[in-house]
C-alpha cells in the first residue's frame, strides 16, 4: 500500500468505490462535500502524485484501463454534466419532472 506525504492509505477514512455509472473506470475515491478549500487542495496534490508515480502506470497498463484521473474540479465538472444529461433523458422518459 503506498504512503504519500505521510498519508497511509490502510488507516485513514477516505472510502474507495467501484463507479458502475463509468464503466471504463475501475474505481474512484469519494470524500465528504464540505471539504474546505485547503483539505482539497491538499487532497488534490496527493491524488496528483499518486497518478504520476511509475506504480500507478503500471497498474493502469496491467490492467488495461485508460487513465481517467480528474482531480476535484475536473470530477465534479464531469459529475455535474453526466447528472445533466442523465436528468434530460429521465426528462424525455417522463420519469422525472
Amino acid at each position: 500500500m503506498p504512503r504519500v506525504a505521510g498519508y497511509d492509505f490502510r488507516r485513514q477514512p477516505l472510502r474507495s468505490f467501484a463507479r458502475e455509472w463509468k464503466t471504463e473506470s475501475p474505481g474512484g475515491v469519494v470524500w465528504p462535500g464540505n471539504l474546505c478549500d485547503d483539505q482539497k487542495r491538499y487532497w488534490d496534490s496527493i491524488f496528483s502524485t499518486l497518478s504520476r508515480l511509475p506504480e500507478w502506470k503500471q497498474s493502469i497498463d496491467s490492467e488495461h484501463v485508460q487513465n481517467t484521473y480528474l482531480d476535484s474540479r475536473g470530477t465534479r465538472e464531469l459529475m455535474d454534466e453526466q447528472n445533466k444529461s442523465m436528468r434530460s433523458i429521465l426528462a424525455d422518459l417522463q420519469l422525472v419532472k
